[in-house]
């Protein structure tokens, strides 16, 4: 054996360039201090642009013969009755919001309740 057994050297790193193996992470698997992350998402510059032009393209009446055009699936009794409860749903969620998001607006008034309150009783 050519290697000392009483000092065995640790393998050679397959980067020498100084760049990190460990993903930037500590050794508990948490991100290291000053670890700026990934490079996110590379098309969310391009979705964004593509919903601003659909967006731009869409007019006031658009969404009304589209909410029309679920209200007539909804109402009409020849239908399947799933494509009835997806249009009603789908109407929901344009009008109310979906369940999640108004249990979150219901949430976040409340904190911002109790914040005002806080902020005009002195903080107490």
């Amino acid at each position: 054996m050519s290697e000392n057994a009483d000092n065995p050297r640790p393998p050679p790193s397959p980067i020498s360039n100084g760049a990190q193996t460990d993903g930037g992470r500590g050794p508990r698997g948490r991100f290291r201090v000053g670890n700026h992350g990934g490079p996110g998402n590379p098309l969310a510059n391009k979705v964004a642009q593509e919903r601003q032009k659909f967006l731009a393209a869409i007019r006031s009446n658009d969404v009304k013969k589209c909410l029309e055009t679920l209200r007539q699936i909804r109402d009409n009794v020849e239908a399947r009755p799933s494509d009835r409860i997806t249009a009603a749903v789908e109407l929901l969620n344009r009008i109310v919001g979906k369940v999640v998001e108004a249990e979150t607006m219901q949430r976040l008034e409340a904190l911002e309740a109790l914040l005002s309150e806080r902020t005009n009783n002195g903080g107490h």
